[in-house]
């Protein structure tokens, strides 16, 4: 994973593995409630980490600060309860510029990495369902019989991991483990992807994750898709369009894709093309750097990002009656920063 925590988790599993070897397999998530008395549980939210846990025990945890293989600057914080039953982490990554590439490919492979080094059987992955966040569960199989669950949850700007160790055997043990990933809670001022029912004015707008074109974004019902061709730097080059609408104007965000790479003069020829000359102020999103137009036309306004990768560009737009447009600021910004390149 792309500024990732496989060091530490390396180093964890391998210290932590080592627990009291077990007999049977037992089902995880466990539904036999504990006995009371025998686990005091701790509400746990570290300063700036997005994320809320119940752990099994009095945890301790710290903070680090370091830079990422591209010199980004990341923030490590980290908490951990140790009790009879097993281990329980915790351990986010907080990333300057946002996250950078595609999670599920990222996540796969990170999850893969942990599972090799740490000489683990894996069991079952899969997608969870979180709103707003990647999610990926992976269970496995240690030494001595233990039982491994490890979450991920992608967010814009850090990537939470979970994790737990116990032996399979006991029964208690195995519903703490299922409790303790139940009870994780995330910020969602941290997410990736819109959120559904988010709340944009007087409206309830759709969150929106098109896979073909690796975009998400918020808008105020589902588009409708097109599909053409223009010509760009001389070359006739596919674009894709998803557009909507509302009371107040026209929401659409455009996908040109190259082949490959991305020709030198190809930015250049759609800011000309798209007669983007007013240019306000540089943007990102998700580390992919962008550029904010605005474009008088009569009384219309456009609002335009203009975004680059390696192989495409992405024009984010939103065009309607100047007149009006006050009325309508905190819908345009919160449209605008709904967009993800994934």
């Amino acid at each position: 994973m792309a500024r990732s925590t496989l060091g530490w988790l390396g180093a964890a599993l391998a210290c932590l593995l080592i627990l009291p070897s077990c007999a049977s397999r037992q089902r995880y998530g466990w539904t036999r409630p504990v006995t009371a008395g025998t686990v005091e549980w701790h509400d746990v939210s570290p300063r700036g980490s997005g994320v809320r846990v119940s752990m099994p025990a009095r945890p301790i945890g710290d903070t680090d600060q370091n830079r990422a293989e591209d010199g980004a600057r990341m923030r490590q914080t980290s908490v951990r309860a140790e009790t009879r039953y097993g281990l329980f982490a915790v351990h986010v990554n907080q990333l300057e510029g946002g996250y950078v590439g595609d999670p599920l490919i990222a996540a796969a492979a990170f999850a893969e990495g942990i599972f090799e080094s740490a000489d683990l059987e894996r069991e079952r992955s899969q997608r969870l369902t979180v709103q707003g966040f990647y999610a990926r569960e992976d269970l496995g199989r240690g030494e001595n019989d233990t039982f491994v669950a490890m979450r991920q949850f992608v967010g814009a700007d850090r990537v939470i991991i979970a994790l737990a160790v116990v032996p399979r055997r006991s029964q208690d043990a195995m519903q703490i483990a299922s409790r303790f990933m139940g009870s994780i809670q995330l910020d969602p001022a941290h997410a990736l992807l819109p959120r559904e029912g988010a709340r944009r004015g007087d409206g309830t707008w759709t969150p929106l994750y098109i896979p073909e074109a690796d975009f998400a974004i918020s808008m105020p019902s589902a588009p409708a898709m097109e599909e053409a061709e223009i010509m760009l730097d001389g070359q006739r080059t596919p674009v894709w369009t998803y557009q909507t609408q509302d009371d107040w104007g026209r929401y659409r965000v455009r996908v040109v894709t190259f082949s490959t790479r991305m020709p030198d003069g190809a930015y250049a020829a759609m800011r000309e093309q798209l007669h983007l000359q007013r240019e306000i102020r540089p943007v990102q999103t998700n580390g992919y750097p962008g550029l904010v137009f605005t474009t008088d036309r009569g009384g219309t306004r456009a609002f335009t990002r203009l975004y680059q990768t390696a192989s495409r560009l992405y024009v984010v737009e939103a065009i309607g009656p100047r007149a009006s447009m006050r009325g309508h600021a905190r819908d345009l910004m919160a449209y605008f920063d709904s967009f993800r390149i994934l």
